[in-house]
């Protein structure tokens, strides 16, 4: 998790494949975090 914590500065359309991976597996087990993400952008 600490190397996800730095995507979520990032607009997704930055995010390289290695990044939207470990989005992908990190919004899976934390469906808040994706609900705060989507309100912040």
């Amino acid at each position: 998790m600490a190397r996800s914590r730095y995507l979520l500065y990032k607009i997704r359309e930055k995010w390289t494949s290695t990044r939207n991976e470990r989005a992908q597996i990190l919004l899976s087990h934390y469906p808040d975090l994706e609900e705060a993400y989507n309100l912040s952008g």
